[in-house]
């Protein structure tokens, strides 16, 4: 089992055996980058280029050596910042903001713009960067949606 840390960077071979990009945040947290390439690239040059989303990911994404690390950097003050998700009561619809283990109430207005709170395995990440690479929609995102 490989052992991950905060700051590694990995690369992620999709379908199509491009790669996408990540970088471990705050456990379980991690960015992905709105970057494809069709090698993998130095990760000093991975990291310029801007997040496309962060997101819970299963720690067997990072243990399994399905994604391979490619390197570690500190990360700057804009990826330790706490990450906002929404979640919605399955049985009465009702919404919150979760962030750093505290919930509060929301509105609909609040909580449009934010991920879910979900937990995603490799498989669901994979898929959802093949489809922001190909400008389609992802069946994962859109089951996660306020209902």
């Amino acid at each position: 089992m490989t052992k991950t840390k905060e700051g590694d960077v990995v690369a992620i071979e999709m379908q199509d055996h491009r790669y996408a990009f990540g970088r471990v945040l705050k456990n379980p947290l991690m960015a992905f980058y709105d970057f494809a390439s069709d090698e993998i690239i130095e990760m000093s040059k991975v990291i310029l280029h801007p997040v496309a989303f962060k997101i819970w990911v299963m720690n067997s994404a990072l243990t399994s050596k399905r994604w391979k690390v490619i390197g570690n950097i500190l990360l700057d003050d804009s990826l330790r910042a706490p990450a906002v998700f929404f979640k919605q009561d399955a049985i009465n619809k009702s919404l919150y903001i979760y962030s750093e283990g505290s919930k509060r109430p929301a509105s609909l207005e609040e909580c449009k713009m934010l991920e879910a709170a979900a937990i995603w395995s490799a498989e669901h990440v994979e898929d959802r960067l093949f489809d922001h690479f190909h400008g389609q929609p992802n069946r994962w995102v859109n089951s996660l949606k306020i209902k």
